[in-house]
């Protein structure tokens, strides 16, 4: 959070609710969940023709919420969340929370590259029928297919595919009475996140530092008993390799090991025996 001496103060999102009320406090916002300020701008990263979309905004919580939800995203999430939003005019943050929770949930199925009807109905005769005969295929009139797929489906086309049941009404998820609900909901799921995040990350370096170990013992082998050591590098390499294995480790790790021993060793190591990949 940043403050210039205009009362004003830049917030990063997602955030903490309670680090948006204390920046808030700092510079004298008393109502804040209200709307007791003016928001002048705001930036999505990666989401950047997003601003074209989001009109004035007068609950910065929804925008968090929105904020969290898109965080989530993979890159193919992100693609097809613009996707949705290709010729939607004008649309509140609540729409666009709601088409996060849609798209999240599968509710949405986009075809990608499919943007008209022959190729729409030449996508559908693939997924739902792949093995009629091949006399069928060449006798389809796949534009009449997708005609009637597009009539069926409320689907819609966009730059990017076709969306399947793009115009159909679903329930709300945010409804605007439980903003605040969900917020807790997402806050709790990214704290579980940063958990098992920094879990992976602790594990990793530990897993690093056992296979530097392994690495280290080996090489101290080669250069004490020279070729007398290569049952003990193999049986070192064996656990180095079986770690890489269990925990999907990078192979690199035992390229290095390798290397490592093989810069001690020389043509020893091929002439006793060691079990280069």
């Amino acid at each position: 959070m940043n403050r210039d001496s205009s009362q004003r103060c830049i917030l990063s999102f997602p955030q903490q609710r309670k680090l948006s009320k204390k920046a808030a406090e700092e510079i004298g916002l008393i109502d804040f969940d209200n709307g007791d300020y003016e928001m002048i701008g705001h930036f999505f990263g990666k989401y950047d023709d997003l601003q074209s979309y989001i009109p004035s905004i007068d609950n910065i919580n929804e925008l968090n919420l929105l904020a969290y939800k898109l965080k989530g995203f993979t890159e193919e999430q992100s693609d097809d969340f613009m996707a949705l939003l290709t010729d939607s005019g004008y649309v509140t943050v609540k729409d666009l929370i709601n088409k996060a929770y849609y798209l999240e949930s599968g509710f949405y199925e986009i075809w990608r590259g499919v943007t008209d009807l022959d190729e729409l109905g030449h996508r559908f005769v693939q997924e739902e029928a792949p093995d009629l005969p091949e006399e069928i295929f060449e006798n389809i009139d796949y534009e009449d297919v997708g005609y009637a797929v597009e009539a069926n489906d409320h689907g819609e086309f966009t730059p990017s595919g076709y969306i399947r049941n793009y115009n159909e009404v679903f329930d709300e998820v945010y409804d605007g009475t439980n903003l605040h609900e969900l917020l807790a909901e997402e806050q709790q799921g990214q704290k579980i996140s940063d958990t098992q995040g920094d879990w992976l990350n602790e594990q990793n370096a530990l897993l690093k530092t056992t296979i530097d170990g392994l690495t280290a013992t080996a090489v101290e082998k080669a250069c004490v008993l020279g070729a007398d050591a290569m049952g003990d590098i193999n049986a070192l390499r064996k656990t180095v390799a079986d770690l890489i294995c269990f925990w999907s480790l990078d192979e690199r790790h035992l390229e290095e090991f390798d290397q490592a021993v093989q810069t001690v060793m020389g043509d020893t190591v091929q002439q006793n025996g060691m079990q280069m990949n």
